[in-house]
């Protein structure tokens, strides 16, 4: 998952700053995203939304510093599962 970038910046979506072969060698053979929104734009809250696949009010990430619950799943646990 790359984070915080513009659509501009990354080459697979026709970008034309910067050169990101790695992150277009991920959109060809696994996932790109292109439509995607999010219900708190702030960083905090929208990465622990990602990670947790939960609302704010649920994971309870309210507060800029607050920890995500590692007691609940998320998807550091699932990729765990995973087997090649």
């Amino acid at each position: 998952m790359a984070d915080d970038y513009a659509s501009k910046a990354i080459s697979c979506y026709v970008g034309n700053i910067n050169n990101t072969p790695n992150l277009d060698h991920i959109a060809n053979e696994g996932v790109r995203l292109n439509h995607c929104y999010v219900t708190n734009s702030i960083c905090t809250f929208s990465r622990a939304v990602i990670l947790t696949g939960t609302y704010n009010h649920v994971n309870k990430v309210t507060k800029l510093f607050t920890p995500i619950d590692s007691h609940g799943s998320n998807v550091t646990k699932h990729l765990r599962t995973c087997r090649y």
